[in-house]
């Protein structure tokens, strides 16, 4: 069954899959193994998180401006998105826009079962930099992203707390 976003996006024209091309709101996308993503962060963890904060932001900004009017309807635009993309079920736990403070779960995150499974030394970073890339644009202030559990350590959920230095 399609995702109701991905819906959106053919209702739209702006998702295309077909002879090897895979396009989402006007950008190549590439589907590749979680274990490839999990290898890559283990080489640089910093460098993972720094990039990934960086491609998030840009996309989070490419679905405001085609997508969002209110920052609700970007946050549930990102969350569909974040799932799209297949990096797990996305949970706002906790959100204060005056603050610029979130609590994210991500339940049934492919990079943190590739790290179980192939026994990879560092945790979410990818998953990290992704959040802080999202709320960056949408708290339109620079965000970090600290992960406080992680189904590695036994939690049911990968958990971050997402905050800007105000």
């Amino acid at each position: 069954m399609l995702s109701a976003f991905i819906k959106k996006l053919l209702f739209a024209s702006e998702f295309m899959l077909e002879e090897g091309r895979v396009e989402m709101l006007g950008e190549r996308q590439v589907m590749i193994p979680a274990k490839l993503l999990t290898m890559l962060q283990d080489l640089a963890p910093e460098k993972a998180y720094k990039l990934a904060k960086e491609v998030m932001k840009e996309e989070t900004d490419v679905v405001t401006k085609r997508i969002g009017n209110s920052k609700a309807e970007i946050i549930t635009a990102m969350k569909e998105f974040f799932e799209t993309l297949g990096v797990g079920n996305m949970e706002v736990a906790d959100l204060d826009m005056l603050k610029k403070r979130a609590i994210i779960r991500i339940h049934d995150n492919p990079i943190a079962i590739a790290h179980a499974l192939y026994k990879s030394k560092d945790g979410c970073r990818i998953t990290a930099g992704l959040l802080a890339g999202m709320f960056t644009s949408i708290f339109e202030s620079d965000a970090t992203a600290v992960e406080k559990a992680c189904v590695l350590k036994g939690s049911a959920y990968c958990e971050f707390i997402i905050k800007t230095k105000l």
